[in-house]
């Protein structure tokens, strides 16, 4: 250690003033003489420990700080290291490789010439491909041109493959940025009728890809590198679209691994839109996991912590996520708390959970009254509305109430609906809760709490089904639907796979009349015959997924009745599981909604990056 020589026993002032003091106390004369308020002598143990210098502060808290990533990330090593292990062993199931002529035979199709001209950086990425580039290359090339976005309107942006091509490009040759959107970029094409044989080769890159993301995560300044968390979010991606037995938790561990990394980035990264909007996409990821899991989500350093990009510039989206932030928290302290016994101590935590959630639904209602304008939707009539033919009610296009809602665009209204899922969960928590404190359903169903909460959760389902038609078919509703109708354009193909999540959720709701749920189900089965989703997955979903209404099916085929209710009936979320089911078939999903209608791969990809809760 320097020495900085023999400390001053003098006081402030007659340092200030560069003269002797005499050390007199409580106020040396000094100072008494200049009628001066002395400000007394120093603490001895102060000047023991004397302060460090500016400099020496700063090489200590910036060396902290990296003693803490290093600490957040040093069990994100290991974990690599295992996917890694899972990756070489998914890799050997599949079917070898065949020939590189046999290849280029199959994957001509898809190389750069045949790709059409790309538009702004994708073209920088093609011009330097050779003649006839590996075919890890064409599948990147394949992917840029065709599935990632240019950024959209404020509003409605989310998601993060928009800053794909950007950092790809600043990225190095075998960085796992590099390796990760190769991985992904043949993983999809794998998934396609007629290439099964590349899914040996895009398991392979997968993982170079998480050998190469656990060596960066030993550099603390790699670690948290725009780049590397992209990877990371490839790799959630990467297991969306394949199917195995781990994928499901793979996908969880890989958005859990982003989430430290932004929680170990802090505040700093909202200075840089780059890093802005991969938090936003991690912290989208992050509420998915956490309702889909009903598990808590971290706190993140800050004072407003998970909110605290919002500034004053507030969008409609960014106002939404200040209330759909607080939703994983209650999810987890409903089912626990339902399933107990009645104490003093429990009765107060139920009393204060219902509270909670009557003030996040007050939030979302709040939200939906200052939406601007052109997020509203308008109403027409249901020229076909009439009694209900209950027998093939499950066929039927349209839900026969009164009238449909038409949106301005697919993503305001899959966005309006996930409100709406949010505020059905809080409902369903507002009527457990009731049920829970009453003991007596005949007394509860008086109570004007319960009456008005089974109220709005119906408007809300209602609303969802309103909705139906212009996911499917587009503005175009003033004509008759003919049953069986197909989609028609990219937009109506993207509508159909954003009703999953809303009209799952509406289903498995008990208050809800059983001809509805069916209608509800029927929609469902239609959207995995036209999207390339098999039935039973659908099917399987609301079985494996629910908590909430259990329904089972009856005697015959178009008869179904509903269970017993369970002890804790209402609330239900999607599980990983079942998320599953909906992600496991994305690929053969892009290539039969192509076939159908025509629609381009772009919007598909939108839809698969945007997940519910946040706009």
């Amino acid at each position: 250690m320097v020495y900085l020589g023999r400390p001053s026993r003098g006081c402030q002032a007659c340092k200030t003033r560069r003269i002797k003091c005499d050390e007199t106390r409580p106020a040396c004369n000094n100072c008494i003489k200049t009628n001066r308020e002395c400000p007394g002598l120093p603490n001895e143990v102060d000047l023991i420990f004397r302060a460090e210098q500016p400099g020496t502060s700063r090489k200590k808290a910036k060396k902290g700080k990296s003693e803490i990533v290093v600490s957040v990330l040093k069990s994100l090593v290991d974990e690599y290291g295992e996917h890694q292990q899972l990756a070489e062993e998914r890799g050997s199931k599949v079917a070898p490789q065949p020939p590189t002529s046999q290849i280029d035979q199959w994957y001509g199709d898809v190389s750069p010439t045949s790709l059409g001209s790309p538009a702004g950086q994708t073209a920088d990425l093609v011009e330097q491909m050779s003649l006839n580039p590996p075919i890890e290359k064409q599948a990147t090339a394949f992917f840029f041109n065709n599935f990632v976005l240019p950024p959209r309107n404020k509003e409605t942006t989310r998601g993060f493959l928009e800053l794909a091509v950007p950092l790809f490009n600043v990225s190095k040759e075998g960085s796992p940025l590099h390796f990760a959107t190769e991985a992904v970029s043949v993983s999809i094409i794998a998934n396609w009728p007629g290439r099964r044989h590349l899914q040996q080769k895009s398991a392979r890159l997968y993982g170079q890809a998480l050998a190469a993301t656990q060596k960066a995560l030993q550099d603390p300044v790699e670690a948290t590198s725009d780049t590397t968390l992209l990877a990371i979010l490839m790799f959630s991606l990467y297991e969306s679209v394949t199917s195995s037995d781990r994928s499901v938790q793979a996908w969880a561990k890989h958005i859990e691994g982003a989430v430290a990394i932004v929680r170990a980035r802090g505040t700093q990264q909202f200075a840089n839109r780059q890093s802005l909007l991969l938090f936003r996409a991690v912290r989208t990821q992050m509420l998915t996991n956490a309702i889909q899991q009903r598990r808590e989500i971290p706190d993140f350093p800050g004072v407003k912590g998970w909110v605290g990009d919002i500034g004053e510039d507030q969008t409609a989206a960014s106002t939404l996520i200040k209330h759909s932030v607080r939703l994983p928290t209650l999810l987890t302290k409903a089912k626990p708390l339902f399933l107990s016994k009645k104490t003093p101590q429990t009765i107060a935590q139920v009393t204060e959970m219902l509270n909670e959630a009557y003030e996040i639904q007050r939030g979302l209602l709040e939200w939906e009254q200052q939406i601007p304008a052109q997020w509203g939707y308008r109403s027409i009539a249901n020229r076909r509305f009439s009694a209900p033919d209950v027998d093939n009610i499950d066929e039927l296009d349209v839900w026969p109430g009164p009238t449909m809602h038409v949106y301005k665009d697919v993503h305001i209204a899959c966005i309006r609906n996930n409100n709406r899922v949010s505020q059905i969960l809080c409902c369903s928590i507002v009527i457990d809760a009731l049920k829970w404190l009453s003991g007596d359903l005949a007394l509860c169903m008086s109570d004007d709490r319960f009456i008005s909460a089974r109220h709005r959760l119906q408007v809300l389902v209602d609303e969802i089904c309103y909705s139906v038609p212009f996911h499917m078919y587009g503005q175009d509703l003033s004509e008759d639907l003919q049953s069986g109708r197909r989609i028609r354009n990219a937009s109506q193909a993207i509508g159909g796979y954003f009703l999953i999540w809303p009209l799952y959720t509406a289903s498995t709701m008990q208050e809800i009349p059983d001809i509805q749920r069916r209608w509800m189900r029927g929609r469902l089965a239609a959207i995995s015959r036209q999207h390339g989703l098999d039935q039973s997955s659908i099917m399987a979903c609301l079985n494996r997924g629910r908590s909430g209404a259990n329904w089972n099916p009856g005697v015959g085929t178009r008869k179904h009745r509903l269970s017993e209710p369970s002890a804790y009936s209402g609330f239900t979320t999607l599980t990983c599981s079942s998320s599953s089911i909906i992600f496991q078939r994305l690929g053969e999903l892009f290539s039969r909604i192509e076939m159908h209608s025509g629609a381009s791969k772009t919007d598909i990809m939108a839809a698969c990056c945007e997940a519910p809760g946040e706009a």
